[in-house]
């Protein structure tokens, strides 16, 4: 399953720093605040992911009803 560590920064340094490191523990390093953001994803990964979007598409349905007349 894809696992996804985030690392928030609390001083200009710390992302100044972690600009400079292309890989942490093994993994290759992206920015979440470029655009196009690509995640790398096994094809059992990609296949759960279209299992659980379907699973919940109902519910999605639903809420945007729900909601549409709010927004």
């Amino acid at each position: 399953m894809l696992m996804c560590k985030m690392h928030f920064h609390a001083l200009p340094c710390c992302a100044y720093a972690v600009q400079q490191l292309k890989e942490y523990d093994g993994k290759k390093l992206v920015s979440a605040t470029k655009e196009g953001l690509k995640l790398d994803e096994t094809e059992d990964e990609k296949k759960k992911k279209e299992e659980i979007k379907a699973q919940f598409e109902p519910l999605c349905k639903v809420i945007k009803v729900g909601i549409s007349s709010v927004i």
